[in-house]
């Protein structure tokens, strides 16, 4: 499995140089299937010192007015935090800008750069590791549907539908 661009995934099953992808939204497109395999929260990570790390939850407006570690335009999260600045109607500040949500999480955990916009499977297991601090976002935008993104059912190998199958059974709610 790879980390990138929805778009780079796309093409990489379109063209058959991967039969599977991980994609955080929903699509239709012409030769390729799609099915939910999980819901993801999007949380705040960030260091236990941070000044909103005694928070639970909050909305993502109360955290914009501190600096956020961005990602790379192409990754997910940071379309995310672009429409979520949109409907805060703010501007966050993003003090470094990252390739990876690995990377970004880390980064929050152990320094001071700020905080880091992630899915809550990320956020929980770096909080763990690293002694981070994992704030929910009360915002009613604040989760997805990550689904699979495979070429049409009738093409798939069998690795590649055994791969969705178990998938869909580790994370069956």
């Amino acid at each position: 499995l790879d980390e990138g661009a929805a778009d780079k995934i796309l093409k990489s099953v379109t063209d058959g140089t991967s039969d599977i992808g991980l994609i955080g939204m929903l699509r239709q497109i012409d030769g390729l299937a799609f099915a939910p395999y999980k819901r993801e929260r999007i949380c705040l990570l960030m260091s236990e010192s941070h000044p909103l790390a005694e928070h639970e939850s909050l909305y993502f407006k109360e955290a914009s007015s501190h600096p956020f570690i961005g990602m790379a335009e192409t990754n997910l999260m940071s379309n995310i935090m672009n429409l979520a600045e949109l409907r805060a109607r703010v501007f966050v500040t993003r003090s470094i800008k990252v390739s990876s949500l690995e990377i970004a999480a880390q980064m929050a955990c152990k320094s001071e750069f700020g905080i880091c916009l992630t899915l809550e499977s990320v956020a929980s297991r770096h909080a763990r590791a690293n002694n981070g601090k994992l704030v929910h976002l009360s915002d009613a935008w604040a989760s997805i549907e990550m689904t699979t993104c495979t070429r049409e059912v009738a093409t798939r190998s069998p690795a590649t539908t055994y791969f969705i199958s178990e998938l869909k059974q580790r994370f069956k709610n």
